[in-house]
């Protein structure tokens, strides 16, 4: 998965809450000069680098999975996996 796509696609997000897939958790996700940040119900915004993003998507290109436990080493593997869900059912359509 392109980083530079998936940033574009968050950014198409911004303003649609979204739920994870597992737990069915309320975010929101907002994208900017190459980042992305998740907002849980919390309200606590949550940045992410862009080479964090870049380490997801390789990750994902590798597993191909939208398993939270398959992402181990990001913090925000809920986020990212819904995220990635939500791109392939777009790209797919």
């Amino acid at each position: 998965m392109n980083p530079h796509a998936f940033v574009a696609f968050a950014k198409k997000k911004e303003g649609q809450e979204l739920l994870t897939l597992v737990k069915r958790k309320k975010f929101f996700v907002d994208a900017s000069e190459g980042t992305i940040a998740f907002t849980p119900d919390s309200g606590i915004r949550r940045p992410v680098s862009f080479s964090q993003v870049e380490e997801f998507c390789e990750a994902f290109e590798e597993r191909k999975s939208f398993r939270r436990s398959d992402y181990p080493e990001s913090r925000h593997g809920s986020y990212f996996v819904t995220l990635a869900h939500e791109f392939q059912k777009e790209k797919t359509a």
